[in-house]
């Protein structure tokens, strides 16, 4: 059984690729173990994270929340970082939300909680591809299975809920209610 050295325990599990990795997160920090025998690899400060498709690497959300470290998940290095969210001021601040790859690995996407934008990153060297800026704050992001669409689920005082988007064009094609 996997232990967290905090006093709260985990707020989120997930495996990478063929279940050679488990990640959890716990009161901002990431800890990363072989899936086969439970030995801690490394931990660090983390927001929130996510494996890639492949699972070689790693998306980390810094503590703070506005930038994010590609991670090879073998050994924890840093390969690159990506910046350009921002964060509110305020105590009850997120951030970036959570991340999600495309399903070929190419891109990512964080949802952009306080700054209410979705960024697309090349995931295989940190550049910006592109900004969709939301009316609301973006709590999650999720490709469709052949990486074509984008969805976004958001906060609204309207309720408008969210939207759907194509990465290739940057375009968004329809709320969701």
């Amino acid at each position: 059984m996997l232990q967290a050295k905090n006093k709260r325990g985990f707020a989120q599990v997930f495996f990478s690729a063929a279940s050679r990795q488990l990640a959890a997160l716990g009161d901002n920090v990431l800890y990363i173990w072989p899936a086969q025998d439970g030995t801690l690899l490394h931990e660090r400060p983390s927001q929130t994270a996510g494996f890639s498709p492949d699972g070689k690497r790693l998306a980390s959300v810094s503590a703070d929340g506005v930038s994010i470290e590609m991670l090879d998940a073998a050994d924890g290095r840093v390969l690159f970082s990506m910046k350009g969210h921002t964060q509110s001021s305020s105590e009850s601040a997120t951030g970036i939300a959570g991340v999600s790859f495309s399903p070929d690995g190419a891109l990512l996407a964080p949802a952009g909680y306080d700054d209410k934008t979705v960024r697309l990153w090349n995931a295989a060297n940190g550049q910006s591809v592109f900004t969709l800026q939301r009316n609301n704050a973006v709590q999650a992001v999720a490709f469709s299975p052949d990486g074509k669409i984008l969805a976004t689920l958001e906060t609204a005082v309207d309720a408008s809920g969210g939207s759907i988007m194509s990465p290739e064009g940057g375009f968004r094609f329809g709320g969701v209610r």
